[in-house]
């Protein structure tokens, strides 16, 4: 296997804009709803994640959003996984081992932040409040892979 970069183009929706669209009227109204999203986009990133060490032949157990969600799990996984959504070649693991880290950690990150905030939306919370609990594991990547000495 040869070694390719991870790279990322620019997002369709930031995601504030992403969360904040199925949240509106004749949105996801319901906690299931909620739940389901969270679910789906969690296990599309790990499946992004699998797909980028064995493959596009890896395996997933997908689940499909409600309708209520509308193109909300498919943004987000597109503005975490750029160009690599899904991969269409697998990566050199060992060889770009602090990239994937970095990257399992962004698709992570997305996915607690559509589903923290989406959640709260549907439950009713401070939307202020939720942005900072939403984006408190999205917050850590940089901290933790952006530094000089991360690499």
């Amino acid at each position: 296997m040869n070694a390719r970069p991870l790279a990322h183009p620019g997002p369709r929706c930031t995601l504030r804009d992403c969360a904040r669209r199925s949240a509106r009227p004749g949105g996801c109204t319901l906690n299931a709803d909620g739940t389901a999203v969270k679910r789906s986009i969690g296990r599309q990133t790990r499946c992004n994640d699998r797909k980028l060490g064995k493959g596009p032949t890896a395996t997933c157990d997908l689940t499909t959003p409600p309708g209520c969600a509308g193109t909300l799990v498919t943004d987000g996984v597109a503005l975490a996984y750029g160009p690599n959504n899904p991969a269409g070649t697998a990566v050199d693991a060992h060889a770009v081992k602090a990239q994937l880290a970095c990257q399992r950690r962004i698709g992570r990150g997305v996915s607690g932040y559509v589903g923290t905030k989406l959640r709260g939306l549907i439950r009713g919370k401070d939307p202020a409040t939720l942005e900072t609990k939403a984006r408190r594991r999205f917050d850590q990547v940089p901290d933790r892979y952006f530094r000089p000495d991360a690499v």
